[in-house]
């Protein structure tokens, strides 16, 4: 916790850095967890003036983080980014990206792709023949998570828990890189 608000505190002196590396890109994806949540109408503030120092020149898409999600919903993160919803898809740069949320229904459970979007997954796969990258907060491999001081004693709450089925969608897909 203390390292988190560490964080924060010297994150604004990054601001130059990262809008410097932003404009040299045509494209940036934001892995989500822009704030650090505390009360409902302050976290829409915070979200929002996070998302706006990525800056407009250039395309940015967004990922729903557990954080920005603890007291927002998912139509006010959605909203912000200019979507309908927190799963979603573009084509850009000869590629098809597909932003995925790892949703729960509790802080307790662990994340998946819901039944709704892995359905829409599947649609959303099969209705572009252009080489496909995915992007989620949460990861859909089988990684180690022993040396990550929050995740060590609870993996199962960092990965997507119906990942291998996910995976088995993308690698079906054969479009996937």
């Amino acid at each position: 916790e203390a390292y988190v608000n560490s964080f924060g505190s010297k994150f604004e002196d990054y601001i130059p850095k990262i809008q410097s590396l932003i404009s040299e890109h045509d494209l940036t994806i934001n892995l989500g967890d822009v704030i650090k949540e505390k009360y409902t109408d302050e976290d829409l503030a915070h979200y929002k003036k996070g998302l706006s120092l990525l800056g407009k020149e250039k395309v940015i898409k967004s990922v729903a983080g557990n954080h920005d999600l603890n007291n927002l919903t998912r139509a006010q993160v959605a909203k912000a980014w200019g979507e309908s919803r927190t799963y979603y898809s573009f084509d850009f740069g000869g590629y098809h990206h597909i932003v995925l949320d790892g949703i729960r229904d509790s802080r307790e459970e662990p994340h998946r792709i819901d039944v709704e979007q892995v359905e829409w997954l599947k649609t959303d796969l099969s209705n572009t023949n252009l080489k496909t990258l995915i992007y989620c907060h949460y990861p859909l491999d089988d990684q180690n998570l022993d040396s990550n001081y929050y995740f060590r004693e609870k993996p199962e709450r960092g990965l997507i828990s119906n990942r291998k089925e996910v995976r088995k969608i993308l690698e079906d897909s054969n479009k996937v890189i």
